[in-house]
């Protein structure tokens, strides 16, 4: 085993190497990916009475690892190392046993971790103690999500650092849209309702592919309205942090200027498998950026794709839209973007980043086309559905 990295670690901290390391990490929601140590843990007593750190492993990493916590030194919370341990993935339970002194207070859990060498022949070495803190801060005043008036069609928001939830029913099913303290979110046309989560379960990771199966390298993958985020490298692999539970939309960008959401369904942690792996595979397209003219200044995009999802497909996504110029006004009218079925008429779609399009549970076999018309130009993408 040796020191982590992740392809957003080299966008992060600006490093030059394109390799990915073998290693374990202490990681909880504020910490993703464990970059940010010094990142307390939060808790809103007597809103929220426990949560969980993990030592984990990073992308393909197959050692196990047994975890040791030091006596406390503070009589505001207690920690527990959940069964089993050793294993690839433990779970440490934090719990919160009083109220904060003087609305606020603070304190340091503390252990080690350590390889146990298994399996042979992974270079499961570290055998000798990595110690490691976890910050927790305790305040008994808990901030609230806070709307500010929408403009121009977006709202701002602002609360705890928790994953934002969206759903057009208060009921549910709700879906993962950013993870933070501050959103601006696009209103949503039948208006709907939030709620912040810090129930969070697997890592997400696989490979992003186009049509023909090559693998993609340079998309950039993350929740919809921001949070971690990483970039596929050039085998087309990618690798998120721990997300939340349940649905997560995710959106998936590349540097042309095509956009496409997907949502991918994610499971709490277990112990023989740290991930929830979501294959990807999509078409993207996008005209070139034009100089500003006095007829049109826009080009259009358009993408379609799906995932494999611990083995089961999803939908068929779909979005396009205009991309702006490189300087000047935008005058893009309004962008036609149409879905061709392999059955079936074919429909227009809503144009832009934001929706969540696509055509339901268990999508026609065969080639799925969409076309997006700005400006009198076009362009196509098309997937081939099994």
């Amino acid at each position: 085993m040796r020191n982590p990295a992740r392809v957003v670690f080299y966008l992060l901290v600006g490093l030059l190497s394109t390799e990915v390391l073998r290693a374990h990490t202490v990681d909880w929601l504020e910490n993703p990916y464990s970059f940010f140590p010094s990142s307390p843990m939060v808790f809103y007593y007597p809103r929220e009475f426990s949560g969980h750190f993990y030592v984990d492993p990073t992308y393909d990493e197959p050692c196990t690892v047994i975890v040791n916590l030091n006596a406390p030194t503070s009589t505001l919370i207690n920690a527990q190392v959940l069964p089993p341990n050793p294993a690839n993935s433990v779970d440490v339970l934090v719990q919160i046993l009083r109220a904060p002194s003087n609305h606020l207070e603070t304190a340091t859990i503390t252990g080690e971790w350590h390889a146990t060498g298994l399996p042979t022949g992974f270079g499961c070495d570290a055998v000798n103690p990595n110690p490691f803190s976890v910050p927790v801060t305790v305040m008994d005043q808990s901030p609230y999500l806070m709307f500010q008036r929408p403009m121009n069609g977006w709202i701002n928001l602002s609360g705890p650092y928790s994953a934002l939830r969206f759903s057009t029913c208060l009921t549910g099913p709700y879906v993962s849209i950013g993870i933070g303290q501050t959103f601006s979110v696009k209103t949503m046309p039948s208006g709907g309702f939030f709620h912040l989560s810090k129930e969070m379960g697997k890592f997400i990771g696989g490979i992003v592919m186009d049509n023909s199966g090559t693998p993609m390298s340079n998309i950039k993958i993350g929740l919809l309205y921001g949070g971690p985020f990483a970039i596929s490298d050039f085998s087309g692999t990618y690798s998120l942090p721990r997300m939340p539970v349940g649905d997560n939309l995710l959106a998936i960008t590349n540097p042309i200027g095509a956009s496409l959401n997907i949502e991918v369904a994610n499971t709490n942690n277990t112990p023989t498998n740290a991930y929830t792996f979501a294959m990807i595979k999509a078409a993207m397209a996008a005209a070139a950026l034009i100089s500003p003219t006095n007829i049109c200044n826009c080009t259009p995009w358009c993408s379609i794709g799906f995932g494999t999802v611990s083995g089961n497909q999803t939908p068929v996504y779909y979005a396009g839209g205009a991309n702006t110029p490189n300087g000047g006004t935008p005058e893009c009218g309004s962008p036609q973007v149409t879905v061709t079925p392999p059955v079936g008429a074919p429909f227009t779609i809503r144009s832009g980043t934001t929706h969540h399009q696509n055509s339901g549970p268990n999508p026609a076999s065969g080639t799925w086309t969409v076309t997006a018309v700005v400006c009198g130009q076009t362009k196509t993408a098309t997937i081939t559905v099994p």
